[in-house]
């Protein structure tokens, strides 16, 4: 259940939200925040937006006063309370997800060109936000609804409603709800995890205008002119959404050779050929190009977001592979950029943090592709062997703590549970003695993937028996038996705790059918297993012969 706090009367964002609703009393979030015996409190509360129009907020200050630096001050001071308010009722509460917009004053204002004052309405807001943006790097499992942005994209006076106002405390108009509501569905998918991870893209009228194999490399519409300036920014902004991790893949219908020529040498390419990590360029059927990216890179179809003018292609692969998010091309080219910034990353990929991994994903995908490579004509074995694989296995890491929440997140494909942990949590397993949280770092020859492991495992020590909660592996490393490894370490640790029986949770999710079938490998018939029997299964199942455990 989602929770609604306010200090106006938002009942009317309830229309564009499925979940179920509570709304706190109108101007109450403070009393919410800090009765515990609030409905707020409750287990059934999960997400909460709070909701704060800047201008009520400070209202017995900004109204009848010029801006000054003692508005300014106590502005700060009030931010700062709800904040840890806000700090104390997460970590009450737990297991809870809080959202709260950025302050917007409002843009009409009696010094609006006023030179000589030293503070203006601006330098309030943009005090508060500060204050705002700090805590949410530091309070886990608090996000900020960017009412800002929204504010600056579709325009004060077109979200706000005067006579609803004065009627019914109602200030925002239904446009604003709308906008709050999808703000709300891209920033909390972000937040689980649900972000796509492979962006496939058409060339011909989608990269660059005009088709290649009629106008040349020459000819085509890639300049900082005209249609072509607007590929030409469309492509900077996809070469930052592969900064921010997204793998870039191409599915085109063309000569190879000839695109290759552009992708290499064209004066006017953001994007290069090195920039995608896998190229289908032919003239098969790209519902087919698609189904071999998804093998090539170990990924479901689900993982993809596909990028094509042509309503025919689109349509073709809506019809033949319905994983896929194949969101409509603009009809008006010149809102290609804005048409992509909000109908196809803050959707589908969007990110709470950017860490280390997300830096690196092109080419730890590249590697990926290059130790598959090497397979080819070895015996499992001898491959195996060869890699020079090295682990780390990591007990109850807090510096990972980021990165194992990720993992559980976004691993579909080896996941016992699906089980989705959020940060917050992740901390209070680390924290808890009953509970034991392992990471698994890998390195070949080939280079260094970090931290692809998680094993949540939960200890009685009093029946000595133990149940693994989690068990997951990125799909990079599957199949080279690392999974036994890791599970070995596991069980050795285990037995440290003089645990004799342990249970593994296995929940189907039709994703994780490697996870089902190692599951069946190591798992005997009785729901509890021996440990020390069930060890000496897994340690025989590996082909590894020679690791080295760091």
């Amino acid at each position: 259940m989602i929770a609604f706090l306010s200090n106006i009367n938002i009942e009317p964002i309830k229309g564009f939200f499925e979940e179920e609703t509570y709304f706190g009393g109108f101007n109450q979030y403070a009393l919410e925040l800090i009765d515990e015996k609030s409905r707020l409190h409750s287990k059934e509360i999960t997400k909460v937006i709070l909701f704060i129009d800047g201008e009520e907020f400070l209202r017995d200050l900004i109204c009848e006063q010029l801006p000054n630096e003692n508005i300014l001050k106590e502005a700060n001071e009030r931010i700062i309370e709800l904040l840890a308010m806000i700090k104390q009722y997460i970590s009450k509460k737990g297991d809870v997800c809080f959202l709260i917009n950025n302050i917007v004053l409002p843009v009409h204002s009696v010094t609006f060109n006023l030179k000589n004052r030293a503070i203006d309405f601006l330098d309030i807001e943009i005090s508060m936000n500060k204050k705002i943006k700090e805590a949410a790097k530091s309070i886990h499992d608090l996000l900020i609804l960017d009412w800002e942005m929204i504010v600056k994209s579709i325009g004060f006076n077109n979200l706000h409603d005067d006579k609803f106002w004065y009627l019914g405390r109602i200030k925002l108009n239904n446009k604003a709800f709308a906008a709050i509501a999808e703000n709300y569905q891209n920033l909390v998918s972000a937040y689980q995890g649900k972000t796509k991870k492979v962006l496939v893209l058409d060339l011909d009228n989608t990269l660059w205008g005009g088709v290649i194999g009629e106008e040349g490399p020459n000819g085509i519409q890639l300049s900082e002119e005209g249609q072509g300036k607007i590929y030409r920014e469309f492509q900077a902004v996809i070469k930052l959404l592969k900064q921010m991790g997204a793998l870039l893949c191409i599915n085109s219908k063309n000569n190879e050779n000839d695109l290759e020529t552009v992708l290499s040498s064209h004066p006017m390419m953001i994007l290069k050929s090195d920039d995608f990590l896998v190229k289908k360029i032919n003239w098969n059927d790209k519902a087919q190009n698609m189904k071999e990216l998804a093998q090539e890179l170990n990924l479901g179809l689900d993982s993809f977001v596909f990028i094509d003018d042509n309503p025919v292609e689109r349509e073709n692969i809506q019809k033949s592979l319905p994983e896929v998010v194949v969101p409509e091309f603009p009809k008006d080219i010149s809102t290609l950029k804005s048409w992509f910034f909000e109908s196809v990353i803050y959707k589908y990929f969007g990110k709470i943090y950017l860490g280390e991994e997300d830096l690196n994903k092109t080419d730890q995908y590249k590697t990926k592709l290059k130790r598959d490579s090497f397979s080819i004509g070895l015996t499992m074995n001898k491959f195996i062997k060869s890699l020079e694989i090295k682990l780390k296995i990591h007990h109850n890491p807090t510096e990972y703590i980021q990165r194992i929440a990720q993992l559980t997140q976004k691993t579909n494909q080896f996941n016992f549970t699906a089980k989705r942990y959020s940060e917050a949590q992740i901390r209070k397993f680390i924290e808890d003695d009953k509970v034991q949280v392992f990471g698994l770092d890998y390195e070949d020859k080939f280079g260094k993937e970090g931290l692809i492991g998680v094993a949540i495992l939960k200890i009685n020590q009093e029946k000595r028996e133990a149940e693994m909660d989690t068990l997951l592996l990125s799909c990079r490393t599957i199949g080279k038996d690392v999974e036994y490894v890791f599970l070995g370490e596991i069980l050795k640790k285990a037995q440290t705790y003089n645990i004799l029986k342990i249970k593994f949770e296995f929940i189907e999710t039709g994703k994780n059918e490697v996870a089902k079938t190692f599951y069946a490998q190591v798992k005997g018939k009785d729901e509890w297993e021996d440990l020390e029997s069930l060890l000496i299964k897994s340690l025989e199942k590996t082909k590894i012969n020679k690791i080295d455990i760091l």
